[in-house]
């Protein structure tokens, strides 16, 4: 993640705005005070927030790690889902 510092980004604010927005890359600032912040972009920034709103139910947050941590091998089928729909 790059760092900055309060001048910098004050002199190239929109074009960085603009490469933190299309780069979905976030942006360290750095503030006189030495303080820091991080800027990133609306869409990261709503998929941090879904993160942490479906893992705030313990029963979701539970199901959502034991799928993640499943090999590939442990996938269901397309067709399996499919087929149990009948679709």
């Amino acid at each position: 993640m790059e760092t900055i510092n309060y001048q910098q980004f004050s002199e190239k604010l929109p074009t960085l705005v603009e490469k933190i927005g299309n780069e979905q890359e976030p942006l360290c600032l750095e503030l006189p005070n030495s303080l820091r912040a991080v800027i990133i972009s609306e869409q990261d920034y709503r998929g941090l927030m879904e993160t942490v709103y479906l893992l705030s139910n313990p029963v979701n947050a539970e199901k959502l790690l034991t799928a993640a941590s499943r090999s590939i091998d442990q996938a269901t089928s397309w067709t399996k889902v499919k087929n149990d729909l009948g679709l």
